[in-house]
């Protein structure tokens, strides 16, 4: 069985590496992408890392709010295992 999981995530962009950094202390994902703000690449790049970290399809992983943004809020459509899976490459 699928849910609608919600995560609250910040990206630096122009990172030397894509990775998932942690946390932050209000408990945000601190996520890095090589990739620019141009075009919709550095989010591209967020589902990207989201996707391979959950191992769920990139169709799964959406940006529900913040598109223009550092501060993100990304949806997953995923059992919890895949959550989980998440939690531990961090």
């Amino acid at each position: 069985m699928t849910n609608h999981h919600r995560l609250n995530i910040r990206v630096s962009t122009r990172s030397s590496t894509d990775q998932i950094v942690g946390t932050d202390e209000s408990g945000k994902l601190i996520i890095r992408v090589k990739a620019v703000p141009i075009e919709n690449a550095a989010n591209i790049s967020v589902i990207r890392i989201l996707a391979k970290a959950s191992g769920v399809p990139k169709s799964k992983v959406r940006i529900i709010h913040g598109h223009k943004s550092r501060d993100k809020i990304i949806e997953i459509d995923c059992d919890t295992s895949a959550i989980d899976k998440l939690n531990q490459s961090i």
